[in-house]
């Protein structure tokens, strides 16, 4: 029986639910860092318009059930849900046997307790497994963005050290292991099917991977940027981290270290520990080289007093955190409800720009895991209009995102309304994809970048509509 079972079921004989007993011990760490913090209370009203105690629903459970730290990795790793029994005992979900079998396929599920306790249906979509996740499709793929494509991994004397598609950065990816458990990830075929294999693990990231890295870096000076990924890469303890660290300072040319993770937002926020931040900040002031975040985020719900937390602790050292916001139907988009999609996405606007994040990227999502995020390119263009374009200027330019971006092998395509006057459409209704061709920017000239996306009847099955949105 699984840690979570077990609990579950001594919760049970108290009349206590999992959720309830998650959120009281979420309240217990709040006040804790609260006694720690004096300002902490300040900008946590500031960004969540209340109290931070207000913001967590949680039933006075004191001396009813025993104390857990739940700033604990540990206890979140081990209790989260992991199979289609634990859906259906802890979050009353129906048994079923599709999803069954994707699992028995070699599905890794993964919801960690955060995610539990926060509860939001679109959220956890982005969480449930889908029938079609080893259904192939042509507007599928499980490298979208071409990062192990031949030409893009590199190699030092047969070692991976990482893959490169544009000249001045590196992604330097040191896991396939993440507990996020995002169905969509664009790595999933490393991330989330169980035995995937992968091109190095952590501790060979510690040692020879980074060794042999800071050898290429120093032999191609046009790098600047080391963008640290995986997996997740934060599943990389802080004794793995210092050691990457004492290797990167002998790279001659590096000027940025990114942190590309789902800590902050995704489920497990309390890895953003002070002895980790304290250290990237030595690293910086002694290196030079500017340390920032990139958080994946999707929903205005991950905004948690447990998120934000991390975000002051690391705005408080002088971190960036850029956001990455891959944009995803039912989840974050909903392409029969425009009017629910804007207000998703004010939300996170406005939630980003009170708590001081940079809204970075929003993602049109890239087909991986399922059909069932596809988000229509045509009505993201008026979504992006709306957002960004409305003359009335609902939300100040600070706030807005920097790009909305197709993330493709051909590279990044940027998604403007402007779009619709270059690019032209066709319709493959026999193998069901619709494909785009795209101008995009190059050497002071154009090129034609394809992008093709499942076809979805009554949003991109006709094939006049470009014309009507030129009209419109």
């Amino acid at each position: 029986m699984s840690k979570i079972i077990q609990l579950r079921k001594r919760l049970k004989e108290k009349g206590i639910t999992v959720k309830d007993y998650f959120n009281y011990l979420r309240l217990q760490y709040l006040k804790q860092e609260l006694s720690k913090d004096p300002h902490l209370r300040v900008f946590l009203r500031k960004v969540l318009g209340k109290e931070p105690e207000e913001t967590i629903q949680a039933p006075n459970l004191e001396g009813i059930v025993g104390e857990v730290d739940w700033s604990d990795i540990g206890f979140h790793l081990s209790h989260r849900i992991t199979s289609v029994d634990e859906l259906v005992e802890i979050l009353c979900t129906v048994d079923d046997k599709d999803i069954r079998n994707v699992i028995e396929k070699g599905y890794l599920l993964s919801i960690t307790p955060l995610n539990i306790a926060i509860g939001d249906r679109d959220l956890l979509n982005k969480l449930f497994p889908k029938v079609d996740f080893f259904v192939n499709h042509t507007a599928k793929s499980t490298d979208p963005y071409g990062v192990f494509s031949k030409g893009t991994i590199i190699e030092v004397g047969g070692v991976y050290v990482g893959s490169q598609k544009f000249p001045r950065s590196l992604l330097m990816n040191i896991t396939n292991m993440c507990d996020s458990g995002c169905v969509g990830c664009y790595k999933g075929k490393y991330t989330r099917v169980r035995g995937s294999k992968f091109f190095t693990d952590l501790d060979k990231a510690t040692s020879i991977q980074t060794e042999k890295l800071v050898e290429y870096l120093n032999e191609n000076e046009k790098i600047r940027t080391v963008i640290l990924s995986g997996g997740e890469p934060l599943l990389l303890d802080n004794n793995g981290m210092r050691k990457v660290l004492d290797r990167l300072r002998e790279a001659k040319h590096l000027a940025e270290f990114r942190i590309c993770t789902g800590r902050i937002f995704q489920g497990i926020p309390y890895r953003i520990d002070d002895e980790l931040l304290d250290m990237l900040k030595d690293f910086q002031n002694e290196t030079g080289i500017q340390i920032h975040f990139n958080a994946h985020l999707s929903h205005p719900s991950q905004f948690t007093t447990d998120a934000l937390i991390a975000i002051k602790k690391i705005r408080d050292r002088g971190f960036y955190i850029n956001t990455q916001i891959p944009l995803q139907r039912n989840v974050n988009i909903f392409p029969s409800d425009r009017e629910k999609t804007m207000q998703t996405l004010y939300q996170l606007t406005g939630l980003q720009g009170q708590s001081g994040i940079r809204p970075y990227k929003y993602i049109l999502h890239m087909n991986v895991g399922s059909l069932d995020y596809s988000v229509p390119l045509e009505f993201m263009l008026g979504t992006a209009g709306e957002l960004k374009y409305r003359t009335d200027h609902p939300w100040p330019e600070t706030w807005m995102p920097v790009s909305f971006s197709i993330l493709c092998k051909e590279g990044n395509i940027l998604v403007s309304p402007q779009l619709v006057f270059g690019m032209s459409k066709s319709i493959n209704k026999q193998e069901g994809y619709v494909e785009y061709k795209i101008p995009v920017p190059e050497n002071f000239g154009f090129r034609t970048a394809t992008y093709r996306e499942p076809l979805m009847l009554g949003y991109n099955d006709d094939p006049n509509s470009l014309k009507k949105l030129k009209k419109d």
